[in-house]
């Protein structure tokens, strides 16, 4: 699958709450250096030239990307093996607007995956990124598993993590429509059409992936950017409960809530669904066998295993028909109803079950 991504984009106005408006830059909310932190990854993507660079050589933070692997190019399945590859036929649409002042308007072109995320990352002055394509050399083994083990520290550690969500779009009305609005009822319809795409977040293929699940929780903050619109995770937005506090919000579930919602998403192979889960835990990693040759069902035994001394709690999830649907991270208000349903006479949060909270970070 293809996406459209234009530079222009619709944001929150920080001067009024209730305005939405269209900035060729996004309003200043990135650092012009990002603090370095403790951890860097091995590998990272000078986004000045999109060249792989050391970690150990960038004197900054940096940002990672997290995206829907199905959307960065056609995905087909190799009939000898069975697993699926990424052809990029650079069928990806780039909208921005034009250098020359005398004749304004947009340009359109047709780019590769790695040009939308360039452009992505010059509009919102990133000059250091990771992305998976690029920072896992795919060809060496013993590299991509030891990049796999540490994925939580990775999107941890990162200064932000941008969510790229296309299907997250402000449907703008024609110049012939807005004429027919004053000011005020203009601002308040650009409004609503911003809720409107908001609303596109709970069921974008980003919020179906169970890697992105893992990132989301590992961030320490999150730009969902659209393809003409974006918001921070952070922002307060009239009228909508919370964009996301992903973070805030896991810290305190049990491995049951967890495993509720790791389970309604998908991946593009049964071991990488270990290994995303396993991330959720970064005080288990150590102990689980990055290695895709190894038997699925061993894997899944010695996660479980693990799971299971961690926190009671995996027992409790239920079966798919108790949760079918009903699991989003996205402005969903009843959390944890699920787990009421399913615990009648065990309380993950009482004073004797201590050792059932979660962590999600490495430290």
């Amino acid at each position: 699958m293809y996406i459209t991504y234009e530079s222009t984009q619709w944001a929150k106005d920080p001067s009024d709450p209730i305005r939405i408006g269209q900035f060729v830059l996004p309003p200043g909310r990135m650092p012009e250096t990002l603090p370095k932190p403790d951890f860097m990854p091995s590998k990272l993507i000078r986004t000045s030239d999109m060249k792989v660079v050391s970690g150990t050589q960038v004197n900054e933070g940096y940002c990672a990307f997290s995206y829907a692997w199905s959307q960065s190019g056609d995905i087909l399945v190799d009939p000898r093996t069975g697993k699926k590859n990424r052809f990029d036929q650079g069928k990806h649409k780039l909208i921005r607007p034009t250098a020359s002042k005398q004749h304004p308007g947009n340009v359109e072109e047709y780019v590769r995956f790695e040009t939308i995320i360039q452009q992505i990352c010059r509009d919102f002055n990133i000059k250091y990124v990771w992305y998976d394509a690029l920072c896992i050399d795919h060809n060496n083994l013993e590299e991509k598993h030891q990049d796999i083990g540490q994925m939580h520290r990775i999107y941890y550690n990162a200064y932000c993590v941008v969510a790229l969500v296309p299907e997250f779009c402000i449907k703008v009305k024609s110049s012939r429509e807005r004429k027919r609005l004053s000011q005020q009822d203009e601002t308040a319809d650009t409004y609503c059409r911003f809720l409107d795409a908001l609303d596109e977040i709970p069921t974008a293929a980003w919020s179906k992936r169970l890697w992105t699940l893992t990132e989301a929780i590992q961030s320490q903050n999150l730009i969902y950017v659209g393809q003409n619109v974006h918001v921070f995770s952070d922002q307060e937005v009239p009228g909508v409960k919370h964009i996301s506090q992903v973070k805030q919000r896991f810290a305190r579930w049990n491995v049951g809530t967890m495993l509720f919602y790791a389970h309604k998403r998908t991946s593009t192979s049964d071991h990488d669904r270990v290994f995303a889960m396993a991330n959720l835990f970064p005080d288990l990693m150590k102990h689980i066998s990055i290695d895709y040759d190894q038997p699925f069902e061993d894997l899944m035994i010695q996660f479980y295993s693990l799971l299971a001394k961690k926190c009671i709690t995996i027992l409790f999830f239920g079966s798919h028909k108790k949760y079918k649907g009903k699991a989003t991270i996205y402005q969903n208000a009843h959390d944890d109803d699920h787990n009421n349903e399913a615990i009648e006479d065990y309380d993950a949060t009482s004073n004797d079950n201590k050792s059932d909270t979660i962590s999600i970070r490495d430290d």
